[in-house]
């Protein structure tokens, strides 16, 4: 890899930066720590732990976080059955997902208030 080729955005890159693009500016968010930069402006953010499996527990937590954006190649290898768990917890803590491109291992879940859903009036 060449220097000229060290700021060129990658699919992983394409992707965290769409999955920005559907949070507000004032969302709480916890994210992995390749997307932190992006969202350094925010009053509330929180880093995803990359050194271990996040559960849905951790990665909801505190219960006004409204948003987790997650980069698959930034956290322990998860199996099948890890993923599906992960996201059985998220929506039991009324999370949905709202972005996902499994290419590339990016997915952001978002909690808002009904009132405040997007597409509602």
């Amino acid at each position: 890899e060449q220097p000229w080729q060290w700021s060129e955005l990658d699919g992983t890159d394409r992707a965290v930066l769409v999955a920005l693009d559907l949070l507000d500016d004032e969302e709480v968010v916890r994210a992995s720590p390749s997307a932190l930069a992006h969202l350094a402006e925010r009053p509330w953010l929180f880093a995803l732990e990359p050194d271990r499996e996040p559960t849905a527990a951790q990665a909801g937590f505190p219960d006004f976080t409204r948003a987790v954006l997650i980069v698959e190649e930034e956290i322990p290898e998860r199996t099948e059955a890890e993923r599906e768990q992960f996201d059985r917890g998220m929506r039991a803590q009324g999370f949905t997902l709202e972005f996902e491109d499994a290419d590339h291992g990016v997915a952001l879940y978002s909690r808002r208030p009904p009132e405040a859903s997007r597409g509602e009036e």
